[in-house]
Formats: C-alpha cells, structure tokens, sequence
C-alpha cells in the first residue's frame, strides 16, 4: 500500500494498493494525529471515503478514525533503541472496523514501529526526508541561494553540475535551473521541453516553472525553473518554491508501508 499524506500535519489524504491499483481519496484527509502530543490527549477525525478501482468503479464509505496517545515507551528495532509514544487508532468505515498501533518517535519524526490486523513493520532507515537534486550550471546555482536554503527546511537537497548529471538521472525528484539556452543545461532542458514550452522561456521578461513526469524513470518529478535571461531564471526560484514543495510532499510525500 502507498498513503499521500499533508505536510501540515500528516493527514492521510490517499491511500493506494499495490497490487490492485484500488485507490482511496479521504475527504477531508483523516486526521490520524493531533500535534503536539500529550499523553492521555484523545482525537477524532470523519468524512467520507472515495474509492476507485482500476476498471473505473467508483463508491463511498462513511470513515471515522478515534485516536489516543496511549503511553510513553522505550522500545528496540533493527535501527535502534527509541523513546515513543504509544499511539492508538480505531478506525471505522461504514460497518467494517479495525485498530492499529503506530509507536511515534519524536527523533524519527515517524513511527519506529507500527502494527495492523495482520502485520508488524519496523522504520529500516532515518532517511525519511525526500531527496531533491538541483541540476545547475555554476551561474545559476549561486545565484539560488534562497532557493536551497528554503528546500533544506523539508528536503535533502544535493546540487550537480550537468558535466556530472548522469548519475543522478533516475532520482525521483530533479529541479533543473535554467532555460534552453542555458550554458551546458540548455541541452538537458532541450530534453525535457517540448519545443512550444521553450519558445515560452525565450520570451522577453518570462518566468517559467514546468513540471514533467516520467523523463528518465517512472514516478518522476522534473521540474524545470527558467527566465529569457539568468535574472528572470534567478527570479523563478522564488515564485514558485511553494508549489515545488507541495508536489513533493503531497505527491511522494506519500510514503509506502
């Protein structure tokens, strides 16, 4: 299963099948945590859920989803030894219901542990943030500086000249800076634009974000942030960093398990 989540405050906004591709859309997002904990602190969170399956079904079910911080415990994993909290959930959807137990660490930011009906899963790395790597000549990187500072609030960001971007070509998330004419980017952005979305770039005063999927793997993100000119490139960081961080984080902000 894969979930969407918000980043304001983890509410689960969709949930996916693997195997099936039945997806689930919450409306409004379940609110599977209250911040800040507080031990004995209680919660709920109901709306309707859509679902889809993959010959184009779709129905509704009444959710409700009752939660507790339950206790505060020190338990062991495979990655180590956390203080938790014991979070309870019950969730309820039309007639059918289940609890599960997330075991939240402050540290992780996520759960060390979790279990289900039918399942136990333990956190197997801390790199739980996304990665973004910045394509971008030496002119158009220095000229970024908010740009990076702003993505390392949420993300890990990592910055690669195009002599060195072949290996980073099938990560999931690439922000390429600068246009078609670009020095040594042009021709990558020359790859990814179609030829009427570069023409958009070439005009006089145009401050351009375009997202594509799928260039170089599947389920990838490019974007690509360009102006006529390093100036208006240098503005474009800025007018669109927001919704940079908003597809990341609710398009694979999903996290899986």
């Amino acid at each position: 299963m894969r979930y969407w989540w918000t980043k304001e405050n983890l509410s689960l906004i969709k949930e996916k099948d693997f195997f099936s591709g039945t997806e689930f859309v919450f409306k409004p997002p379940a609110k599977y945590f209250d911040f800040p904990f507080k031990l004995g602190k209680n919660w709920s969170s109901e709306g309707i859920v859509v679902g889809k399956d993959d010959k184009g079904n779709i129905w509704t079910l009444n959710y409700k989803i009752d939660g507790k911080i339950a206790g505060l415990e020190k338990i062991s994993t495979k990655l180590g030894t956390f203080e938790v909290y014991r979070v309870e959930l019950n969730h309820s959807y039309d007639s059918w219901q289940y609890s599960c137990i997330w075991w939240w660490s402050p540290f992780l930011k996520w759960y060390a542990k979790k279990k289900g009906i039918d399942y136990v899963r333990e956190i197997t790395s801390t790199n739980v943030l996304p990665r973004v790597i910045i394509l971008a000549n030496s002119i158009d990187y220095s000229l970024a500086n908010e740009l990076v500072q702003f993505l390392n609030n949420s993300l890990e960001v990592t910055h690669t000249y195009p002599d060195d971007f072949e290996k980073f070509k099938k990560e999931n998330f690439i922000i390429v800076l600068g246009g078609p004419e670009a020095p040594e980017t042009g021709s990558i952005v020359r790859e990814i634009l179609i030829p009427e979305e570069q023409e958009l770039i070439r005009k006089e005063g145009s401050i351009n974000m375009f997202v594509k999927r799928d260039v170089w793997r599947p389920n990838q993100f490019v974007f690509v942030l360009a102006g006529d000119n390093r100036f208006t490139t240098q503005k474009a960081p800025k007018k669109y960093r927001e919704k940079i961080i908003e597809n990341i984080c609710i398009s694979t902000s999903s996290y899986t398990g």
